[in-house]
């Protein structure tokens, strides 16, 4: 069918507008020379059951660890990073400018902030982002390029994405440009300075935002348990499972559980306003498969599938 829909001049099939990353955020913490050699208990950890993803490492200097999750109740994405002793944190952090042809990236840094105005080329709209850096302790200042921190005990970021609109003229010989003075056409397409004000409204606290987001996450994580007996597996780490599964060529009732568990913490994590696409709301790629978008086939049923009998109805309201 393909191929004589071909011959009768079809130009194959049009993808679809990718789901694509909304900014990358950089940050790099001083390190003692040869430090790198001498990197000890690394450890990265996820909990399903709160939503918050950490690393902790050693080295010459001491124990450092970053934690990050995106609150539920507060929209907000919140980072620590903390060090081992006072006034031992030094770290530079940036935004860089969307690398992509069709988006148009204006960053702006300044001490305590970073900000990017993105506008799709050829759409109507695009999207507003806005870190929030504050340090406790130590010192803050910017080059312009990227926020600087020294002497810190602990650096906190918050940040926030806020899509916008605007709707195209009717005529089609209008050039449709962000320097065009009519662009706005009286609609507001910069959210940036209530990003920000939204933002600065928020407790500089890990402890406290953390505590209100666990409770709202684990309400709903929480519902549901499954215990297959999996006894001391239970303790190995997803590797390690991965690979006894592998040389054992089964799946241990550990494994499965924690399966279980994942898929339940991802459908809490990308459900709600629209059904999950097909690698959730996360992507490192410009171009992912098939353009993370929608496939209404099995796809769509194997994402909803856990939404009722994981007991996660707002997840199901798409």
């Amino acid at each position: 069918m393909e191929n004589k829909a071909c011959e009768q001049g079809w130009n194959g099939l049009v993808w679809t507008d990718p789901f694509h990353p909304g900014f990358e955020s950089t940050s790099r913490m001083k390190q003692p020379s040869g430090a790198l050699d001498r990197i000890t208990d690394y450890l990265r950890t996820e909990d399903f059951q709160t939503g918050e993803v950490a690393v902790r490492w050693s080295d010459a200097d001491g124990s450092w660890q970053r934690r990050l999750f995106v609150s539920r109740p507060d929209s907000a994405i919140v980072l620590s990073i903390t060090g081992l002793g006072k006034g031992k944190l030094n770290c530079e952090l940036a935004m860089p400018p969307m690398p992509h042809k069709l988006i148009l990236s204006e960053p702006r840094t300044e001490p305590g902030w970073i900000t990017a105005h993105n506008t799709y080329v050829k759409g109507k709209g695009g999207y507003d982002s806005v870190l929030r850096v504050v340090n406790r302790g130590g010192h803050i200042t910017s080059d312009g390029q990227k926020v600087v921190v020294t002497e810190a005990d602990e650096v906190l970021v918050l940040g926030r994405i806020e899509p916008w609109t605007t709707p195209l003229p009717d005529s089609e010989a209008w050039a449709y440009s962000p320097k065009n003075p009519e662009f706005a056409r009286g609609v507001k397409t910069n959210h940036i300075a209530d990003l920000r004000n939204a933002l600065a409204s928020l407790p500089a606290d890990y402890a406290n935002l953390f505590k209100s987001h666990a409770k709202a996450h684990g309400d709903i994580f929480n519902r549901v348990k499954l215990d297959l007996a999996g006894g001391a597996d239970r303790r190995l780490t997803t590797d390690e499972l991965l690979a006894s599964a592998q040389a054992q060529k089964r799946l241990s009732p550990a494994l499965l559980q924690k399966m279980y568990d994942a898929g339940r913490y991802m459908f809490i994590g990308s459900a709600g306003e629209l059904v999950p696409n097909l690698q959730g709301i996360w992507t490192g790629s410009w171009q992912p498969a098939w353009s993370g978008d929608f496939t209404t086939d099995a796809n769509i049923q194997c994402a909803i599938a856990p939404g009722l009998s994981g007991n996660m109805f707002e997840g199901m309201e798409a």
